[in-house]
């Protein structure tokens, strides 16, 4: 039996219903599915331990079972939802189920071209448990929040993992832009918000050793001020290397006088750190009259060996 398709077709499971995907027929203990997936939360997909996924909108808001390596391909999209589950098939058995929002794999590989988003919903921290995870060229991670912990973790060149503009929406947050005079201030967070006076932008704040806050939005002038910066920790036990892009940047404001939002927070813990990629959590830019947003916090720290030579960038936005 051949499993066929074009990549672009979608394979639904409802809430209560079970499907197993190439998990009898698979050579090698191998899928490599060529459809995309909707996984209901209540549903439940039983897959070979290594998953290849093609489709180019899969998404995954019930459990995902049997799988120890996942792969994205050129090309595919699979969105995670903090609804979501892991678990692994032993003996007809489903084990070591996570609970929601937490996903757990041996491996975690993003293809050149390939998207994988871990979308946290409704407050639910998410939570990410993985051996190794190597983003490889032009592969990209999304997320707004959360958690990784990992053994090692690589983000080659070009690739990225991203949270620019996941935080706090417009005017909102600890220390958000504001209207003065149609005028959208900008958000603070790691710096003050841009303003025509002294204290018109949104304060400082959080933590300069341990930060894990969102960034603020900007204000709305006569547009709507750029979103905030998400926030992400991660917590990596042997070896971070960085050749690409880890970013949690403000959000440009959007029409009329409208202010950045502020960068948001990228704290790393870690035995060993190298690479010579980028950190950016700089504030977003305004728009007319407007102000930028002030830039994030990054926390770095390394136990043991530290040769990182890349940069940290955490400016403000221009106006």
């Amino acid at each position: 039996i051949n499993f066929i398709g074009d990549n672009t077709s979608i394979f639904k499971v409802r809430a209560s219903q079970v499907v197993y995907v190439d998990y009898v027929q698979a050579l090698f203990d191998i899928s490599y599915a060529p459809c995309a997936f909707r996984i209901d939360p209540g549903a439940q997909i039983i897959f070979p331990v290594e998953v290849h996924l093609k489709g180019r909108r899969s998404i995954f808001a019930g459990q995902m079972i049997g799988v120890q390596s996942l792969y994205l391909a050129n090309q595919a999209v699979a969105l995670m939802r903090t609804t979501g589950q892991t678990a692994q098939f032993e003996g007809q058995q489903i084990v070591d189920m996570t609970s929601p929002g937490n996903f757990s794999w041996a491996t975690l590989t993003v293809k050149r071209g390939g998207t994988l988003w871990f979308q946290e919903l409704n407050s639910d921290h998410l939570v990410i448990t993985i051996s190794i995870i190597n983003i490889r060229w032009y592969g990209t991670m999304l997320l707004n929040h959360g958690t990784i912990e990992a053994a090692s973790t690589e983000i080659e060149s070009e690739g990225i993992v991203t949270l620019d503009s996941t935080g706090y929406g417009s005017q909102a947050g600890p220390c958000p832009g504001k209207s003065v005079g149609n005028v959208g201030t900008g958000a603070g967070h790691g710096g003050e918000g841009g303003g025509a006076n002294r204290g018109d932008g949104g304060c400082a704040y959080g933590s300069v050793y341990f930060s894990t806050i969102f960034g603020s939005g900007g204000g709305n002038g006569l547009g709507s001020g750029g979103f905030g910066g998400g926030s992400v920790l991660f917590n990596t036990k042997t070896l971070m290397e960085i050749n690409g892009y880890l970013t949690a940047r403000g959000g440009d404001g959007v029409g009329i006088n409208a202010g950045g939002g502020s960068g948001g927070s990228i704290t790393v813990q870690t035995t060993n750190m190298s690479g010579i990629g980028f950190f950016d959590v700089a504030g977003g830019r305004s728009l007319g009259t407007g102000y930028g947003g002030g830039g994030g916090r990054i926390s770095l720290l390394c136990r043991y060996y530290y040769n990182f030579g890349g940069d940290v960038v955490d400016n403000g936005g221009s106006k």
